[in-house]
């Protein structure tokens, strides 16, 4: 049986430094032998009777980490061949958006025993609305119920036992365009029709409550970003300076979006039109890890793409992803990142006030809760079942229910009901701890640009420790305790 592992350096993610006394020359050698897929698909460690294979798919660089294939019954053998190489699983990220379950557990009867519904989701002037997910919880707590999404005629039909009168949830996604609905106590009829309602644009959502961001003066381009995630755009909003794609076997220049949470991501920080991102004028760039097919994001392209950052000179990264358990590859080019005076954010996760998620978690990443604001989205909408205790010195304030929370976090930003682009033209309302990381990094390097003397120094360690000690200058606590919003969030 065989299986992915990415090898790392013993002490960094790079065996480069010829002056680095503290690595094996050994070590470097082999990195090298290792640089590319094209020139070495197997090799042997040995030259006995058995030889152990390893197949290389890909590379971050030359001496950079590689991402290998072997035989686990192998692994004693390499580490004993090469005790000075990590080697570590690879292991695939999740976009940390709402809702944060694909699925939610069926709630079915015999088919005698069960009654269908027909849903029909339209807008305001009738038409249907295709492609709209649907969860219909019978129990939201213990999420029971069913789920699916419209066909082109906006219909969906449901089928739950006949000993179910109503749901006591009904939320409604649709794709883009309209706001998300939250329909409570619904009775089951034969036949149930929703109306949605349409975005505006100019509508004052959490982050331009806080963030007036219409008034905001653009940035000049001295702040690079770094995206993380699906890919950016195309979007007439959005200006992507540059960027890679960096999932295995795909075209490492096609990094637009194959979905559409990194364009939202994206819009947070640089849209330039209403509604507009908190960091207009900043230079975007954009690193694809989530592969067209739709499944999750290798740690290895992670890697690889904050790699690809720090070397297009990004001062701050962003990282709207989460997995449950610590991956030390990523951590490892996190460290290696700042060690060049660049910060990474994180999003804490979507787990319902559970354990904060990887990488945020990591002590060198800066996690982010999600937390909002009633009165900033409209009646009967999605956000509505976000509104949790603890609330803050404003009792308007709360942190979002699905936000994970820990001592982990170190800050807080506006992630409910939040505004922003969608792929070809259009906008999208989501809420997720993918959208308060954007938000924190975006007035990050608004601040930063301000400042404008931090972001010139020397890309060292030196540069990231001095950004990290300006923005918590810039901070300002809610009320929510530590564990909900760490130091606060940043204020302009």
């Amino acid at each position: 049986m065989k299986q992915n592992f990415i090898l790392l350096p013993v002490k960094t993610t790079h065996a480069l430094k010829s002056e680095d006394k503290s690595l094996n020359p050994e070590v470097k050698n082999f990195f090298y032998k290792l640089s590319s897929p094209a020139k070495t698909k197997r090799l042997h460690l040995h030259d006995d009777d058995k030889p152990l294979p390893i197949k290389v798919l890909d590379s971050v660089s030359e001496s950079g980490a590689k991402l290998v294939e072997l035989p686990l019954d192998s692994l004693a053998n390499f580490q004993f061949s090469f005790p000075g190489i990590r080697l570590v699983p690879e292991v695939f990220y999740k976009k940390a958006i709402m809702p944060s379950l694909p699925l939610t557990r069926l709630f079915s009867a015999a088919a005698s025993k069960r009654k269908s519904t027909t849903v029909t989701v339209t807008n305001d002037q009738g038409e249907p609305i295709a492609d709209a997910s649907i969860y219909a919880y019978v129990d939201y707590e213990k999420e029971t119920g069913i789920d699916g999404k419209t066909d082109e005629r906006g219909k969906l039909q449901i089928r739950l036992s006949k000993t179910v009168k109503r749901l006591e949830v009904l939320l409604v996604y649709p794709p883009h365009s309209y706001w998300p609905l939250c329909l409570k106590n619904v009775s089951l009829e034969d036949a149930i029709t929703i109306k949605v309602r349409a975005i505006d644009v100019t509508y004052e959502d959490v982050l331009r409550h806080f963030y007036k961001t219409p008034t905001l003066p653009h940035i000049r381009k001295t702040i690079k970003i770094g995206i993380v995630d699906t890919g950016i755009g195309p979007h007439t909003s959005l200006d992507v300076e540059g960027g890679a794609c960096t999932v295995a076997g795909e075209g490492k220049n096609d990094y637009a979006d194959c979905d559409n949470h990194g364009t939202h991501v994206a819009g947070i920080i640089g849209s330039k039109q209403d509604p507009v991102g908190v960091a207009a004028g900043v230079q975007l760039y954009s690193y694809r890890v989530f592969p067209k097919d739709g499944g999750d994001a290798s740690s290895f392209s992670i890697i690889k793409a904050i790699s690809k950052a720090v070397e297009d000179g990004c001062q701050l990264i962003n990282l709207s992803i989460a997995l449950d358990e610590s991956d030390e590859a990523t951590n490892a080019q996190i460290a290696e990142a700042y060690s060049k005076g660049v910060i990474c954010f994180a999003a804490a996760g979507n787990d319902g006030r559970q354990a904060v998620s990887y990488p945020a978690a990591y002590s060198l990443a800066i996690a982010v809760s999600a937390m909002g604001r009633r009165g900033t989205f409209p009646a009967g909408t999605e956000p509505f079942i976000d509104v949790k205790s603890p609330y803050g010195k404003d009792p308007k304030n709360f942190i979002a229910g699905f936000s994970n929370i820990g001592h982990e976090i170190k800050i807080t930003a506006p992630g409910v009901g939040i505004m922003s682009c969608y792929p070809g033209n259009k906008f999208q309302v989501l809420s997720g701890t993918s959208m308060a990381c954007p938000a924190a990094v975006g007035i990050a390097a608004r601040l930063l640009a301000e400042e404008g003397r931090i972001i010139k120094r020397t890309a060292s360690a030196q540069r990231a420790d001095e950004m990290i000690r300006f923005l918590h200058s810039k901070l300002r606590q809610l009320g929510f305790g530590a564990r909900y919003e760490g130091q606060g969030m940043f204020f302009v």
